[in-house]
């Protein structure tokens, strides 16, 4: 049996409206109440008789416990003063009830425009409890996130702790907690009033519709095992019959509160169910969003302008291409296999070429002559079928074009037949490694730009980067960047050695010919990321969040962002994952001819001055890499002074250092070993510079001495060159 401890008032509805307390169990008398022990006010205003508004026929028919009262949404009970609760006080109430509509359950409300007071509420199947000192900020408003079916009786405890928020109530519904949904959390005064307790209506508004029985109040807040001993305290009288006399709404009331209370194994499976929601809530909400454009449908219409005013229209217009290149086409994509593919026409898929499909002309040694020219012209139709209608640039301008989105023009701009993508973006990328494009201008193809000065070699590496094909020791598909760049570092041209004699240096200043391998200075990026991997600090991460590396103090002073400077590994992620600001950019980039990108940039500049030495002598995060490489060499090396700083030199430059290089360097280590000796303090200072750990086995002297000869080898020309 439930714990009848604390309770305040009792409605049965058994053929009264009478009220039962406590003292006597179930003995009907007129409406008696006690005063919370816990409440405000030591007293209760004396209550008369419940009474029934807007009828004087309470209808009463079959409940769940013995008899309940039918509400029709017009009428309530009116019962006064029966209870008087308090926001800093714990309290309780319950009820059974089988709802129809929307409507309150129960209420002690005032009318608006503050409706002080506390409720239950049924709202779109869900229930909703209000504590209000002044709506609608001043108050807790929680209700149930599961939705329940009408005409079905529910059992519903509402228990307060008295804390003033939201986290201090529980809603439990057939004996069991459910889970809540937040909408107002904010009371900070009194919900105590004079409005009387109502039974199926809120400030005489919200009128209920069903059915309602056994209403209980207690003073103190109700237990999981409390709520669900009242629960099943209406569904005993269901199982004491048998099988075969219970009703299908029985039958249903019982199996329902079994599978809530009792049904083990349903309710792990339930709670690992929410368990996995919640994970997969967590992850989609990690994932960020951002805005992207929409074709409008039907489209805006535009118009030319004569001579520029907007007020004067001419012809109207539609979305086209200049005439000299291919023809827009209508597109559409399917999904097969797991992978999106054009389809020009139906059931009949654009082939892109692949590894077995593509051409499989044995590559030419990348040298500029005698290279076979393969152009789109050659290829198959067969193989590749066209993407674009056969009218002529006439035709195109006078017909009325198909409705076409941005999905047309990215299937436009990687056809077959377009001249102009694989050749640009083959021709950049042949620039990042030769410091010089095959067409010196790449941000101009046209009639402005330069001629190329290898057009067979541009037209064959645009042909394997489109369609895929031979590319090394293995095929490569369509599009593939990596094995684009692959194939350019692995050719005979790009491992030439830069070295050049004076004759062709006079012959060919700028290497057009390609007769020698490149010879510049790394981008700003690299140079960072080439101290970070020769010293062992990089972190090899791949995507992420943006990090924000060592910086002087000042930089974005002006700016209405902080910088917050990152820690841990952070600090060593690749150069492409630093934080870029325009308005602040960060120094060691801009001293070495990164862009703020303010402006679009097609060609980085390249100088070389006194500032970029600076930055490698005296910048934090390199002179950290200093002491990461002075740790590494004298890791591997713990004994010969020559052979760690030969390591060091190799692993700086990739080559054995010639005798004179040693002797310098030898001489450079010992004039700095001698100074640290005679000033530790110095030493620990230079050592202390950067967050990564300080080793503690390690002489700090000796590695202070070869940290400053790894400062001098990473301050090298032939450091930052490539």
């Amino acid at each position: 049996k439930p714990d009848a401890s604390g309770l305040l008032a009792w409605l049965t509805f058994d053929d009264t409206l009478a009220a039962s307390t406590n003292s006597s169990g179930a003995k009907e008398a007129s409406l008696q109440t006690k005063p919370a022990t816990n409440s405000v006010s030591a007293e209760v205003v004396p209550t008369s008789e419940p009474k029934f508004v807007h009828t004087d026929k309470p209808e009463f028919v079959e409940g769940r416990l013995g008899r309940a009262l039918k509400f029709d949404g017009k009428t309530h009970i009116d019962v006064g003063q029966a209870v008087v609760f308090e926001h800093t006080n714990a309290f309780s109430y319950a009820a059974w009830f089988k709802f129809q509509t929307n409507g309150a359950v129960l209420s002690k409300v005032e009318k608006k425009p503050g409706y002080r007071g506390f409720d239950l509420f049924v709202n779109d199947g869900r229930f909703e409890v209000h504590f209000v000192h002044e709506a609608p900020d001043n108050a807790i408003k929680v209700k149930t996130k599961d939705q329940f079916a009408t005409g079905q009786w529910q059992h519903v405890v509402v228990s307060y702790d008295g804390s003033s928020k939201a986290a201090g109530v529980k809603l439990f519904v057939g004996g069991r907690a459910r889970d809540l949904e937040t909408d107002k959390d904010k009371l900070t005064g009194t919900i105590t009033n004079s409005a009387p307790v109502r039974i199926g209506s809120r400030a005489d508004e919200g009128h209920f519709t069903g059915l309602i029985d056994d209403v209980r109040f207690f003073d103190r807040a109700l237990s999981a095992e409390d709520a669900r001993l009242l629960a099943f305290e209406g569904i005993l009288s269901i199982v004491a019959k048998s099988g075969g006399k219970r009703t299908q709404e029985e039958r249903d009331d019982l199996r329902r509160f079994y599978k809530d209370n009792s049904a083990v194994d349903y309710l792990l499976a339930e709670a690992g169910l929410a368990k996995a929601r919640k994970v997969k809530d967590e992850l989609i909400n990690a994932i960020p969003s951002t805005m992207i454009m929409e074709e409008m449908n039907p489209p805006r219409e535009t118009f030319q302008l004569v001579r520029g005013d907007f007020r004067n229209k001419g012809e109207k217009l539609s979305p086209s291409t200049p005439a000299f290149l291919p023809a827009l086409k209508k597109l559409a994509v399917e999904n097969k296999d797991g992978r999106l593919r054009f389809v020009a026409e139906k059931n009949k898929p654009i082939a892109v070429a692949s590894a077995d499909s593509a051409n499989q002309t044995e590559s030419p040694a990348i040298a500029g002559a005698g290279v076979p020219r393969q152009t789109e012209n050659q290829k198959s139709s067969e193989t590749v079928p066209t993407l674009v209608p056969g009218a002529g640039s006439s035709d195109r301008m006078n017909a009325s074009p198909p409705l076409l989105n941005r999905l047309d023009l990215a299937g436009w701009l990687v056809s077959p037949e377009h001249p102009l993508t694989a050749r640009v973006t083959a021709n950049r990328y042949w620039a990042m490694f030769f410091g010089t494009g095959l067409v010196k201008t790449i941000n101009d193809f046209g009639s402005q730009g330069e001629w190329p000065s290898h057009p067979e070699l541009l037209d064959w590496l645009a042909c394997q980067f489109r369609d895929g094909g031979a590319a090394g020791s293995k095929p490569a598909a369509a599009w593939d960047v990596k094995a684009l760049v692959r194939l350019i570092v692995t050719s005979a041209t790009y491992r030439q050695s830069s070295s050049v004699t004076s004759e062709k240096l006079e012959r060919d200043p700028y290497n057009r010919l390609l007769a020698r391998a490149p010879r510049l200075q790394l981008d700003a990026e690299y140079v960072r990321d080439n101290a970070l991997a020769v010293s062992g600090l990089l972190n090899a991460k791949i995507g992420g969040a943006s990090v924000k590396p060592y910086q002087p103090p000042g930089i974005w002073d002006g700016t209405d962002s902080k910088y917050e400077q990152d820690h841990g590994d952070l600090l060593y992620r690749r150069g492409m994952y630093v934080f870029w600001r325009r308005s602040a950019h960060y120094p060691p980039f801009a001293t070495f001819d990164a862009p703020n990108r303010e402006v679009c940039t097609f060609a980085r500049q390249r100088t070389q001055t006194p500032l970029q030495s600076l930055v490698l002598m005296n910048d934090p995060e390199f002179v950290e890499c200093s002491r990461a490489l002075a740790e590494r060499v004298l890791r591997e090396e713990p004994g010969d002074t020559a052979k760690r700083l030969t390591r060091a030199f190799r692993h700086t430059l990739g080559r054995v250092p010639q005798p004179d290089e040693i002797s310098l360097l030898q001489r450079t280590y010992e004039q700095q070993l001698s100074t640290f000796r005679d000033d530790a303090k110095a030493a620990e200072k230079f050592l202390g510079v950067g967050e990564s750990k300080l080793p503690e086995a390690m002489d700090k002297v000796e590695l202070a001495a070869m940290t400053a000869v790894a400062n001098v080898l990473l301050n090298l020309n032939e450091t930052i060159t490539k």
